[in-house]
């Protein structure tokens, strides 16, 4: 790979004669006939073809003011004098034309003398003729006084001399540029009013006379010199080309290796729910046909037992055995109907369970085979721009290479001004490190959230005892715990219960505190986090209803005396409590035994958080001053800032975050709430990717909604949304896609 500085250093060793002996052949051939170009013109993309393959083009299309570069479909205004409009490729005439010499130099070809007019082995070519001599006709030319202004373009066509002909050299031989007025003077100025034109210093008194002339020599030396400085600068982007391009690749692999993966789990997942569903059939069925056995079993023996005693007493009560036997029979016949019910019901609902993970299994795998294709594709496009970006590089690279090196001043001021700007403009394209290709290997799971059959929870004596609700939390095992204040303003209460609603402890937590606000967090399947708004933290034990506490100040000295707990959250990972404080940039981070580890910086924009969950490495982290939530990676003691979260979109109302969770997929869901407190306005329920850049799935939910917990089921996810006030819990099923 060529560098800026490898490049100048080219610049400085190459010689013309070296450049001519590497320039592929094709350099020189039209890519429209593939001969020798013919009369070559030069379009503003720096592309050249013959003349007369252009003019064939341009006929073709009737009328058209427009024109198509053939290789790379740049688009460019024909000029009103048609084909002679665009420049001629002097430069690369020059080429031919010492290709053509060098041709003769090799094959000692037999041509048509311009003198004589004899065809003979030439030996000289005269460029003020601008044709071949044969042998007498060269002498003549270098005796004969009377063409003695020819003889300092003469050129021999023998001896190393002419081997070793250079670019530099042929452009001493060809006659200088006259003046087109005034053929008798040398062109030794250039009219920048009149687009370069060639003029004498006459002409500077007359047809040109005020005009911006500049000297050829001076203007071309400064024109090359500005060729370079722009190389320079346009090769630096090259490299980046090349990691582009392996960074498309290396992206496009993990995408691969991502979906293969993603899909491999999934089907792991439904495999082991189909097995799970089909052993509870199998176990339903044998649990039926050892119910039935044991009726059948018992109604032989009553009737058995009916009949004996029948027996004794035959003559007396033969219609009260037939009743007897009657009532049994019917008795039988309604429970093994109502078993034969029972069985249809859960088999319709073991299948209705199976089509459902069927149909989810072909979803996926249909959303991820749509996305797969999707970003294969703009992976290759963007390698492709990538490719057709280095293919331009590379022919620039060539034409500057040799314009650079040409002794020929009017070719220099002919082809360098249109060079600079496509090296401007390749120069911006290059310039896109299409930044796209980060997020096209990642796959994003979204979540269908549906409100369950199911009634919700309904904790009538935790509407009676408190007058409000704080905090939702659940652990691994379905256990969750409620926590809010009590009537007595010194007290918090606590309600852990099962999944179906049962309570499985209840207490009221006494604190040292003024207010009652409560916040808890799952620190393991037994042990609940708690932070109470005034200064304090605690342990609480859901089986025995032990509670450790401690004030936070007490260990802390700069906790400020009057400051108020906000948020509560645990990072099961590292057994750390994390707890936030009304207006600060800090999280304080302790122990699983209660003690003080370390405080956390956070980004200056968060001032306020009121909740927050731990996913992996990073925080979901909701605001109250900026009414915005965050994602914030931590890396030691200080939080880094990843993203801002998008809000809500549909309503046009006024969002702000109040709770926040995550779920065993890795996405997690923010609580979104209108007004200025917790006990009006609306709600949405709004599910986010792991890496918090998409917004997948936006529903609302009940109006006086406070807080938010998922619960891992075996066969689906649960996420609870508690009420503020009216002690209700409501619980959604997560289905992934």
């Amino acid at each position: 790979m060529r560098n800026s500085s490898s490049l100048g250093k080219a610049y400085k060793m190459a010689t013309s004669a070296d450049l001519l002996t590497d320039i592929d052949e094709t350099f020189c051939q039209c890519s429209i006939c593939f001969k020798q170009y013919t009369e070559p013109k030069l379009l503003p993309c720096l592309h050249r073809y013959c003349s007369g393959c252009l003019r064939k083009i341009i006929d073709d299309e009737r009328g058209a003011t427009m024109l198509n570069c053939p290789l790379c479909r740049s688009e460019f205004t024909i000029p009103s004098e048609g084909i002679d409009g665009f420049k001629t490729d002097f430069h690369m005439k020059c080429i031919i034309e010492f290709i053509e010499l060098r041709k003769s130099l090799q094959e000692e070809q037999t041509r048509e003398c311009y003198d004589c007019m004899e065809t003979l082995r030439v030996t000289a070519y005269c460029f003020k003729c601008t044709d071949f001599l044969c042998k007498g006709c060269h002498d003549n030319h270098t005796t004969n006084n009377t063409l003695k202004d020819h003889r300092p373009h003469v050129f021999t066509l023998s001896g190393n001399a002419a081997r070793n002909l250079t670019l530099e050299e042929l452009a001493s031989l060809h006659e200088n540029q006259r003046c087109e007025i005034h053929p008798e003077n040398l062109a030794r100025l250039c009219c920048r009013t009149c687009g370069n034109h060639p003029i004498c210093v006459t002409c500077t008194y007359g047809t040109h006379e005020n005009h911006n002339v500049k000297d050829v020599n001076m203007l071309a030396t400064r024109e090359r010199e500005k060729l370079k400085e722009d190389v320079t600068m346009i090769s630096q982007n090259k490299e980046k080309l090349d990691q582009i391009k392996e960074r498309a690749e290396k992206i496009r692999q993990e995408l691969t290796l991502n979906i293969n993966k993603t899909k491999e789990n999934f089907q792991l997942e439904h495999d082991r729910k189909i097995e799970t569903i089909t052993k509870e059939l199998k176990n339903l069925n044998e649990n039926i046909c050892t119910r039935r056995s044991k009726i059948e079993r018992k109604r032989r023996r009553d009737l058995m037992m009916a009949k004996k005693d029948m027996e004794q007493k035959i003559k007396d009560i033969k219609e009260k055995y037939s009743k007897v036997c009657n009532d049994i029979k019917e008795e039988s016949s309604t429970k093994l109907d109502e078993l034969k019910l029972e069985q249809e019901k859960e088999n319709k609902i073991s299948h209705e369970q199976i089509y459902r993970l069927e149909t989810e299994l072909k979803a996926f795998n249909a959303v991820a085979e749509k996305k797969e294709t999707e970003r294969l594709a703009k992976i290759i496009e963007i390698r492709d721009k990538v490719d057709d970006t280095n293919e331009r590089l590379k022919n620039l690279e060539t034409t500057c290479l040799s314009i650079t090196k040409t002794a020929n001043d009017w070719i220099a001021l002919h082809c360098i001004p249109d060079i600079c700007r496509a090296v401007e403009e390749l120069g911006a394209e290059m310039k896109n490190t299409y930044p796209e290709l980060e997020t096209l290997s990642k796959i994003q799971i979204k979540a269908k959230i549906s409100f369950d059959d199911e009634p919700s929870f309904d904790f009538k004596h935790i509407r009676l005892k408190t007058r409000h609700l704080d905090s939702i939390a659940s652990s691994g095992d379905g256990t969750i715990v409620i926590t809010g204040g009590v009537s007595e303003k010194n007290q918090s209460h606590l309600t852990a219960c099962n999944m179906k609603g049962q309570v499985l402890r209840e207490d009221t937590l006494r604190s040292s505190a003024y207010s009652s606000d409560c916040y808890c967090a799952f620190l393991s399947p037994f042990k609940v986090a708690m932070a109470s708004w005034h200064n304090e933290i605690g342990l609480y034990d859901v089986r025995s209803g032990s509670y450790v506490k401690m004030k936070i100040s007490d260990v802390i000295g700069s906790w400020p005396k009057d400051s108020l707990v906000s948020c509560v959250a645990v990072d099961s990972v590292r057994r750390h409590i994390l707890v936030g404080r009304y207006n600060s940039e800090c999280l304080y981070v302790f122990d699983d035994q209660l003690n003080y580890h370390h405080t956390v910086s956070l980004p200056n924009k968060i001032k306020y958080p009121i909740d927050l969950c731990v996913i992996e490495d990073n925080l979901v982290l909701c605001d109250k001053f900026n009414a915005n939530a965050y994602l914030v990676s931590l890396e030691g003691l200080e939080g880094k800032l990843v993203l801002e979260l998008k809000k809500p979109v549909f309503n046009e109302a006024d969002w702000r975050p109040i709770s926040v969770c995550s779920s065993k997929k890795g996405v997690f869901f923010v609580l979104w709430a209108t007004g200025v407190d917790f006990t009006y306005g609306r709600r949405a329920l709004v599910q986010y990717s792991r890496d918090g850049g998409e917004l997948s799935t936006t529903m609302e939910v009940i109006s006086n909604a406070r807080c938010i917990t998922s619960v891992p089921m075996d066969q689906v996810e649960k996420l609870l949304v508690a009420t503020y006030d009216s002690g209700k819990v409501f619980s959604y099923s997560i289905n992934y896609m």
